[in-house]
């Protein structure tokens, strides 16, 4: 991360192991409310939990984060099926960087308990172990750079678009005012008469395209400009 994005101060602690364990509580929450059978459910087609609320905010409490699903679009959803869905369904999910290792120390305590009296057998046992956990790792791993990829294009995506409205809403306050002064500025032309200006006000106010061009036309020939449109 920090070779592809350096100054995005992302840390693997506590950073991504917080993201991933969110990402799973969610895919959890999501994978249980798909058995809901009435009240609420989760609509494949807008990727989000909808129904009653008041029967989903029953359902809700007590599970940290539930609350913030409903009605509000999770985009990655199938993206995280393909990393954790299988795992989910089967209740037997591999733990990665941001789960409670509690499991793994009283795990390791029970092994060097069965080491102890069986020396030979223990050594091949762990080292089967740690390759598997590196497997897992590495899995894990996979993964979480898949679900940051699509995040981080989700991210970009969203921000083109506000770059999009930006600009557009920049643009309609800047011909909105150009239109409001553009009777004050016709009428400055000494060469138009007064129903001249009432027209050219009229034709040039209609068209933003227009508005646009009287404005960028130098001043010696917005009467020109002006009278071509008028004839």
């Amino acid at each position: 991360m920090n070779e592809r994005f350096p100054y995005c101060g992302l840390k693997g602690k506590p950073h991504i192991e917080s993201k991933i364990k969110i990402f799973k509580r969610q895919m959890g929450y999501i994978l249980e409310i798909q058995k809901q059978v009435s009240g609420f459910g989760w609509d494949d087609a807008t990727k989000m939990v909808t129904g009653e609320k008041e029967v989903f905010m029953g359902w809700a409490q007590g599970k940290d984060g539930a609350v913030a699903l409903f009605c509000k679009p999770f985009p990655l959803y199938d993206k995280l099926c393909e990393i954790y869905a299988k795992d989910r369904a089967s209740g037997s999910m591999v733990k990665g960087p941001g789960d409670d290792e509690e499991g793994d120390k009283n795990e390791a305590e029970k092994n060097d308990d069965a080491i102890s009296s069986t020396l030979a057998i223990g050594q091949s046992s762990d080292r089967r172990d740690r390759k598997r956990r590196r497997k897992i790792e590495n899995e894990e791993l996979s993964g979480l750079a898949t679900a940051l990829t699509a995040l981080i294009d989700v991210e970009k995506e969203s921000t083109s678009i506000m770059m999009d409205m930006k600009k557009s809403f920049l643009r309609d306050v800047e011909i909105g005012e150009k239109r409001t002064n553009l009777f004050g500025v016709l009428s400055n032309l000494q060469e138009l008469t007064p129903i001249e200006v009432v027209e050219a006000t009229t034709i040039i106010g209609l068209d933003d395209k227009k508005v646009e061009i009287f404005y960028s036309v130098p001043d010696e020939s917005k009467v020109m400009f002006v009278k071509s449109l008028l004839k």
